[in-house]
């Protein structure tokens, strides 16, 4: 047996993980703030979730943005990957753990895809690459616009940029600066899509699903 003492071997190990966000002594507090007599009794959903991402509540304009932003977040529809991965385990007999565990996977993932490709933009780097405007985006940025008008101020919108770097415009002006907020925030306004769509499917009711999806070619690695 080796005599070597490695970091892991050197360290004092603690006996018990320390809590960060969530106190259960005396009233049950998030980051400070009491749940159950405070936040409840006070204040929106949406400020419970910016409160769990950021540590802090938002100010009152803020929490008018993020809410908006997170609404207008919401809607995937079954054609997009996560949904779609999410109403598939639903049809092939997955409990609900396991499709909420499959729809947060591939939500998050989308959402680091999306994050990853815009940061450069919402950053304002002079390199950051032309976002792709798809059919329809005007409309609803014009609309999301429209409803933030007078509540915050997001340079970015008057650019005509795609939805996807409208919404993340709006959350970097809520305060939201790091790649992990964003990604988590996204994440969390989809996850109601995923939900949606899922629990109206069947459990083995494999009739329901098209066969006539584009072949696949199968390659041996």
């Amino acid at each position: 047996m080796s005599e070597r003492v490695g970091p892991l071997e050197s360290s004092p190990w603690p006996s018990a993980l320390e809590a960060h966000a969530v106190s259960l002594e005396g009233e049950v507090c998030l980051h400070g703030y009491e749940v159950e007599s405070d936040l409840a009794a006070h204040y929106r959903f949406s400020d419970l979730v910016y409160l769990a991402v950021k540590g802090e509540l938002p100010d009152d304009r803020r929490s008018r943005a993020f809410e908006v932003a997170l609404i207008f977040a919401l809607p995937l529809s079954v054609a997009e990957a996560p949904i779609h991965a999410a109403a598939l385990a639903r049809i092939c007999g997955a409990r609900q753990g396991g499709v909420l565990s499959v729809a947060g996977r591939a939500l998050a993932a989308r959402a680091e895809d999306t994050v990853r490709r815009y940061l450069p933009a919402l950053k304002g780097e002079p390199s950051s690459p032309s976002a792709p405007v798809a059919d329809g985006d005007a409309a609803s940025v014009a609309r999301l616009r429209a409803l933030l008008e007078g509540v915050l101020d997001v340079p970015l919108l008057a650019g005509g940029p795609s939805r996807d770097l409208a919404l993340l415009a709006v959350l970097w002006e809520c305060g939201l600066r790091t790649e992990s907020e964003l990604v988590q925030v996204m994440t969390i306004a989809r996850l109601p899509s995923a939900v949606a769509e899922s629990s109206k499917r069947r459990p083995l009711d494999f009739a329901s699903y098209p066969t006539d999806n584009p072949p696949l070619d199968y390659v041996s690695e």
